[in-house]
């Protein structure tokens, strides 16, 4: 594996575990130098979405 490559990851977590409430599950990669992705497009955006890198963020309920 190379250092710029995509991995594919899962992560389970138990049922009893989870909030009662709605929450926030964000996916956010770090490189070896400690960059890391932005946290939202704004400023990077562009049409042809060349280096939109942001946060990966959903909401569970």
């Amino acid at each position: 594996m190379r250092a710029w490559t995509w991995t594919q990851w899962t992560y389970h977590i138990p049922f009893d575990d989870l909030p009662s409430k709605p929450f926030d599950i964000i996916c956010r990669a770090t490189d070896t130098n400690a960059n890391s992705q932005p946290e939202s497009p704004v400023g990077i955006w562009n049409v042809l979405g060349h280096m939109n890198n942001a946060w990966h963020k959903i909401t569970l309920q």
